[in-house]
C-alpha cells in the first residue's frame, strides 16, 4: 500500500502525489531483507533498462535505490513528454507482482496537477493485466465534466476495466 496526496495549491509540484508513492516506496525497499532488496533493486532496473533517468525526474531520491542512472538521448519535447508517460507507467504497473500486488492510493486527485492526471491516464490504459489496485478520493463536486479526471473515469469504463464508484454523502 502506497500513498501520494495532491494539494490545494497554485504552484503545485508536477506528479506529486507519484513523487510521494516512490518516497514510500524507497523507504520499504530499504527495510526488506539484503536478498529481497537485491531481488527488488534488480527487478526495477531491470524494467527501466538504460531510461531509469526518467523515474529519477519524478523523484531524485531513487537514486538511493537505482544508482547513477545513463543519461537520456535528448528529443524533442513531445516526444519526451510521450517517453516520460510510457516508462513511468510501465515502471509504476510494475511495481506489484503476482505475489506481491500493490495498492496506490491518490487522495485529493480533484487538485491534482496535469502531469499527474496524464500519467494517471497512461497508467489506467494499461492497467488491465498488472498486479495493481489504484484507489483515489475525489470531491465530484469540485470538478467539472471536462475535468481531465472525468476523461480517465470514462476512458476507464469505456474500456471496459473494472471501476468502482462509491460517492460518500456527508
Amino acid at each position: 500500500f502506497l500513498s501520494g496526496r495532491c494539494f490545494n495549491q497554485e504552484s503545485k509540484t508536477p506528479y506529486q502525489p507519484f513523487r510521494d508513492i516512490l518516497s514510500e516506496y524507497i523507504d520499504r525497499v530499504k527495510k526488506l531483507e539484503p536478498a529481497q532488496k537485491e531481488k527488488t533493486i534488480l527487478r526495477l532496473k531491470e524494467s527501466l533498462g538504460q531510461l531509469g533517468e526518467i523515474i529519477l525526474k519524478i523523484n531524485p531520491n531513487m537514486e538511493d535505490l537505482l544508482g547513477k542512472q545513463p543519461a537520456l538521448v535528448p528529443l524533442e519535447p513531445e516526444k519526451e513528454h510521450r517517453r516520460l508517460l510510457m516508462v513511468a507507467s510501465k515502471f509504476f504497473l510494475e511495481l506489484g507482482t503476482s505475489f506481491e500486488p500493490v495498492v496506490l492510493f491518490l487522495d485529493n486527485l480533484q487538485w491534482s496537477d496535469e502531469a499527474s492526471l496524464s500519467l494517471l491516464s497512461e497508467i489506467t490504459s494499461q492497467i488491465k493485466d498488472f498486479s495493481l489496485l489504484i484507489l483515489g478520493t475525489y470531491r465530484d463536486n469540485e470538478i467539472g465534466q471536462t475535468h481531465s479526471l472525468n476523461e480517465i473515469i470514462q476512458e476507464t469504463k469505456t474500456k471496459g476495466y473494472p471501476i468502482e464508484e462509491i460517492a460518500l454523502n456527508l
